[in-house]
């Protein structure tokens, strides 16, 4: 279950409980922009804080140091034994989609064919496919 971090407190903490926490993925989507490092790390820690079973952070990539800046929550949510799924959307943002995974991103979401997209830098997962490592899925 995805459930957006910017719900309120009470429904976000029901939602997880009767899910079941591992099966939960507090997302938040900043569809204008990118924050600042601090920003983005503090994010990454209160929703750390929500025990949901994955986190979630996308934004919307302006240029290539947003996806820098996203790419680098990946290496800070390892070290602290976090499974996290962080990439870009937008032109920008989309060889984050691909990055992300190689860098050991929980998730990736691609469209199934070109024109089903549903968010802004999706590719298909063929496209996607091929980009990965053999025997990565």
């Amino acid at each position: 279950m995805d459930v957006e971090a910017g719900l309120p407190e009470i429904c976000r903490r029901r939602l997880i409980e009767r899910a079941g926490a591992e099966k939960v993925i507090l997302s938040r989507h900043f569809t204008g922009g990118t924050p600042g490092a601090a920003c983005l790390r503090d994010l990454l820690h209160r929703m750390m804080a929500e025990d949901a079973g994955t986190i979630k952070i996308v934004t919307t990539a302006r240029g290539p140091e947003d996806v820098q800046r996203v790419l680098g929550l990946l290496k800070q949510a390892k070290s602290l034994g976090c499974r996290l799924t962080a990439f870009c959307m937008g032109p920008a943002g989309t060889a984050s989609r691909i990055q992300s995974l190689r860098m050991g991103s929980a998730l990736g979401f691609a469209s199934l064919e070109y024109g089903e997209e549903t968010a802004g830098g999706q590719i298909p997962v063929e496209v996607m496919r091929r980009h990965l490592p053999k025997g990565a899925s």
